[in-house]
């Protein structure tokens, strides 16, 4: 090991083929140490809207992906029915549903064009909506902590009542149901 470290790790091709030569290369990490014990780097204290919202839920204490396509639909302004959660997930716009609904709208686009310029937009009473009337669900989601976050999905669940999964690129909606 160059670097004299004796906790490297191993990035071992482990096909072989007889054609195909393969070499192992041992990486040590650049350091073990936080940055604040060793250079006196400190840590930043968020509050008010540069905190992450609620709807985060158990994932608070994790890394967060920022400037995600689906940031709409985790801010403050989403944390409130009717506040501005519309996401665009090719080719379906999303928001957060009827006011009527818990739940999702799901909106085809529709594409406004003037000599001037195109605007994608969609049409607020024209959606299909999945979700629930019922009283006993909460109109409030968190995002699921079913993993490691992606940043082409976003899973979104309203207690022990329903949840879905947001994809970039979905070909369709659904939500899950449990009693």
């Amino acid at each position: 090991n160059s670097r004299g470290d004796s906790s490297s790790h191993d990035f071992t091709n482990s096909k072989s083929n007889d054609h195909i030569k393969t070499r192992t290369t041992k990486l040590a990490p650049f350091s073990t140490q936080s940055p604040e014990d060793v250079i006196g780097l400190t840590s930043v204290d968020r509050d008010g809207i540069a905190f992450p919202s609620k709807i985060w839920g158990d994932n608070l204490g994790k890394p967060l992906p920022t400037n995600s396509w689906y940031q709409n639909f985790v801010s403050h302004d989403a944390e409130n029915p009717g506040g501005n959660s519309r996401v665009y997930t090719a080719p379906y716009m999303i928001d957060n549903g009827p006011p009527a609904l818990t739940g999702l709208g799901v909106h085809w686009p529709v594409m406004k064009v003037t000599d001037r310029k195109m605007q994608m937009d969609y049409d607020d009473n024209d959606g299909l909506g999945l979700g629930t009337k019922s009283e006993n669900v909460k109109n409030e989601y968190t995002v699921a902590d079913d993993g490691e976050l992606s940043p082409l999905a976003l899973c979104l669940k309203w207690g022990e009542h329903m949840s879905t999964r947001i994809l970039q690129g979905m070909p369709y909606a659904t939500m899950d149901y449990f009693r």
